[in-house]
C-alpha cells in the first residue's frame, strides 16, 4: 500500500525464493494476461459486470480456480485506509453500475497460490495505471 496527500494505491506482486518453473511463469504469465485484458475494458460508460465477467470467467476458464468468490476490484479514493467491505463500488458478480472518469480502483486477481494487482484511474481515454511497478513474477537465482 502507498499513500500520497491521503490517496491510496494499492499493488500485489508475487516472488518465488530461487528460479521459477516454467509451469509457475505460465501461472504468472496467464493470470497477468487476463488482467491486462480486463483493465483494458475499463473505459467510461463500461458496466461494472462486464469488466468483473472479464476477470472472472476466463480465470475459470484457465482452470487455474475451480471457483472465484473473491471481488475482482474495488474503489479506492480520497479517505483513510478502508477496511474490508468499507468500499463504495465492487466488481462482482451481478453489479450494475456504470465506470466514469475520475474513478479508481485496486484491480486484483489471485490463482494458484500467486496474486497480481494494480491501482486504476478511469480516464476519458481510459485506462490508466497508477502504479508502475514491473507486472512479472519475480524471482531470487
Amino acid at each position: 500500500n502507498g499513500v500520497h496527500k491521503n490517496y491510496w494505491a494499492r499493488l500485489m506482486r508475487t516472488a518465488v525464493v530461487g528460479p521459477a518453473s516454467a509451469a509457475q511463469q505460465r501461472i504468472a504469465d496467464t493470470i497477468i494476461r487476463i488482467q491486462d485484458e480486463a483493465i483494458a475494458l475499463m473505459r467510461p460508460g463500461t458496466p461494472a459486470s462486464v469488466v468483473d465477467r472479464a476477470c472472472r470467467e476466463p480465470l475459470l476458464a484457465s482452470g487455474l480456480r475451480e471457483t472465484y468468490t473473491n471481488r475482482a476490484g474495488y474503489s479506492l479514493g480520497l479517505n483513510h485506509r478502508p477496511s474490508a467491505g468499507e468500499f463504495i463500488r465492487e466488481f462482482v458478480p451481478g453489479v450494475e453500475w456504470v465506470l466514469e472518469p475520475g474513478m479508481v480502483f485496486h484491480m486484483l486477481m489471485m490463482a494458484a497460490g500467486m496474486g497480481f494487482s494494480e491501482t486504476v484511474l478511469v480516464t476519458e481515454k481510459g485506462p490508466e495505471r497508477l502504479t508502475t511497478m514491473e507486472r512479472k513474477l519475480f524471482s531470487r537465482i
